[in-house]
């Protein structure tokens, strides 16, 4: 992953390259994806209450300050993540427990 963060007063990157908000586990793409929908900081701060007001508004400032390495490291992540999830939802017994769960979704439904 490109972008490293070195004496950042705000983020923390993980030994992986997650980036996280200082003493919490809240990453920066959950932060920015519900900035980018829209929502409010005081919406923000009320989905993650372990977060000050402070902490969210330094995270979009840095956010914003360093947009263009901050979307590469976004799209970074967003292509990892597609790749999980095709893992994982190619895994024979995930695709089992998919069918299980369906037809079960499906007797509810009638009932």
């Amino acid at each position: 992953m490109g972008l490293r963060l070195t004496n950042n007063e705000i983020l923390k990157q993980e030994p992986d390259g997650t980036i996280r908000v200082k003493g919490s586990r809240i990453t920066l793409d959950t932060l920015i994806a519900l900035f980018k929908r829209g929502e409010t900081l005081e919406v923000i701060r009320d989905g993650f209450p372990s977060l000050s007001l402070a902490q969210i508004t330094q995270t979009l400032h840095w956010y914003l300050d360093n947009k263009a390495s901050a979307e590469d490291y976004l799209e970074v992540r967003k292509v990892e993540a597609d790749a999980l999830r095709k893992q994982i939802e190619s895994d024979p017994q995930n695709i089992l427990l998919r069918k299980i769960l369906q037809k079960r979704r499906e007797q509810l439904n009638k009932s």
